[in-house]
């Protein structure tokens, strides 16, 4: 156990509480790797390297790796209208280009925040087709490219748009073409996986007791949410993306750009990956939260460092982790 990471933690967690774990790699080479707590605390399952957490929105930057993918082989460009490949959208998305969904900033109304949504449709299956009937009747928020919105929605349509053109599920895509290829065998996407002796329970804490989170049907995030992995499977998706083995590092160069909206100013969010800023330095991350379960993942590619935390707890701070185990990752020696 490496004190220079697990310093981080700053709390101990206990074994019958929900967790974490999280895994730090540098040059490709993974130097720590830990998991702390209950899985399922039902059960007496703890938490261990190869447990699989849903990791909720970090599903994005596969979603748009996908798309990048079929970019590459001609089937697509992300500069086409999503209205080529999806039949039935109203009028105002022609103006809608698989670019602007990528980047938020289409103006699709976001389908969590729409009332009643948790209450009434949550834990119910759809497919994907009435996943976005649910939020094509609304009027769009706004013009395309005009601002910066985050929306589930429209990982939802591209979605869509990769079954469209790959002429097969959207989760069969990404076992065939990244899952499988790169070994990831800790991944999936959740609506069509039974629960394993490897899946994670997510937990709230309500009143000062863990509590069994609400139930979700993984139908609805779909594109935007519904895979579960492990931080060993995650450390190894950017260890293959870095040295270019589903697209090109140009090519991710470009994912990590800020987006440029119609006014000319930028918006901190590429495609499929939030954009931040490190010492004058940029670096691709993202943040996920689904029920029960929270989770971080960044590259900095000046050091080529990754950090993963995954935990099925929803309101741990993954995030503040993962901040701190970069930091410590860049002190070691």
């Amino acid at each position: 156990m490496n004190s220079q990471f697990e310093f981080a933690l700053v709390e101990k967690i206990g074994l019958e509480e929900p967790g974490v774990a999280i895994a730090v790699a540098r040059a490709g080479e993974l130097i720590h790797a830990s998991a702390h707590g209950s899985a399922n605390m039902e059960c007496g399952q703890k938490n261990d390297l190869h447990t699989t957490f849903r990791i909720g929105s970090l599903t994005k930057q596969f979603t748009a790796i996908a798309l990048f993918m079929l970019q590459d082989r001609g089937l697509l460009s992300i500069e086409q209208p999503i209205t080529k490949f999806i039949s039935g959208a109203p009028a105002d998305y022609r103006n809608i280009t698989i670019s602007h969904l990528l980047n938020h900033t289409a103006g699709v109304p976001n389908y969590t925040d729409i009332p009643g949504f948790w209450a009434q449709h949550s834990a119910r299956d759809v497919t994907p087709s009435e996943a976005t009937d649910y939020f094509m009747s609304l009027p769009l928020d706004f013009a395309p490219g005009e601002r910066f919105n985050y929306s589930n929605s429209g990982y939802l349509l591209l979605g869509r748009v990769i079954e469209a053109v790959a002429q097969c599920r959207y989760g069969e895509f990404l076992q065939n073409e990244i899952f499988r290829p790169l070994e990831m065998d800790d991944t999936s996407y959740l609506a069509n996986a039974p629960a394993t002796k490897q899946s994670a329970s997510g937990y709230v804490l309500r009143a000062g007791t863990f509590q069994n989170a609400a139930i979700m049907s993984m139908t609805w995030p779909h594109a935007s949410g519904a895979l579960g992995s492990s931080v060993l499977d995650l450390v190894k998706w950017q260890i293959a993306l870095s040295s270019g083995k589903l697209v090109s590092r140009n090519t991710l160069t470009v994912m990590h750009q800020p987006t440029i909206l119609n006014d000319g100013s930028q918006s901190s969010y590429g495609f499929g990956w939030m954009i931040g800023d490190r010492g004058g330095q940029r670096y691709p991350h993202h943040s996920g939260s689904i029920n029960g379960f929270a989770s971080h993942m960044a590259w900095f590619p000046e050091g080529d460092v990754t950090v993963a935390v995954l935990s099925n707890l929803v309101s741990f701070p993954a995030t503040n982790l993962g901040d701190k185990l970069a930091h410590a990752a860049f002190l070691v020696d």
